[in-house]
């Protein structure tokens, strides 16, 4: 209601943007190679072809939207970026699922900060499109938690409950933040609008 078209567009290139998912691909790569060296298993590896294949499809859409013609609409594109993060959200969730049943030892509780990457990844740019992100996040956090308890961590589940509603609160801030922003930046444009036409009348 308050973002202008070229605001709109700013806001889905920083969403489509394949830079963090990048960052996090790469950890989930140097954890399963640490596997594969310490421990001589290639059960990591998976995760590893996962987060790829999802990093690549990110890429394929971020380079598409660069190339965008004079008649995208910014709908469609948005439709197309909630379809992608859920497909990254499972992808996400699989793999971190793979890693903390392939991770031995001590780097198991580098499996578990890790999951925070895509979730606060996820959440910072929760300003452009909540439920999309709450979605995300929530898919990520449930397949851990679900793959911690089988793994035989009985508190995992009411931790990511907690972490999911932390970050659902911190969301709901960012968003309201942003709003007031943009409200403010739509009624400077009306006002001034309104004086630029009432000069032109006198």
């Amino acid at each position: 209601d308050y973002t202008s078209e070229a605001q709109a567009w700013e806001m889905l290139e920083g969403l489509i943007s394949p830079f963090a998912h990048g960052l996090t691909a790469t950890a989930i790569a140097i954890t399963a190679w640490y596997n594969c060296y310490s421990h001589d298993s290639f059960a990591s590896c998976p995760a590893v072809a996962i987060v790829a294949a999802t990093l690549v499809l990110r890429v394929i859409m971020a380079r598409r939207f660069r190339l965008r013609g004079p008649r995208a609409r910014v709908s469609q594109w948005v439709r197309s970026f909630a379809r992608m993060s859920v497909i990254a959200a499972l992808g996400w969730g699989s793999a971190l699922s793979i890693l903390i049943f392939t991770t031995v030892g001590l780097p198991l509780f580098a499996v578990f900060a890790l999951v925070c990457a895509p979730v606060q990844g996820a959440s910072a740019r929760a300003y452009a499109m909540t439920s999309v992100v709450i979605v995300n996040i929530t898919v990520v956090l449930g397949m851990v938690g679900i793959s911690a308890t089988v793994f035989g961590i009985a508190i995992a589940i009411p931790f990511c409950i907690l972490y999911l509603c932390y970050q659902i609160g911190f969301v709901m801030e960012l968003v309201a933040l942003r709003t007031k922003m943009l409200k403010a930046d739509y009624e400077r444009d009306r006002l001034l609008a309104q004086v630029t036409g009432y000069n032109s009348n006198l």
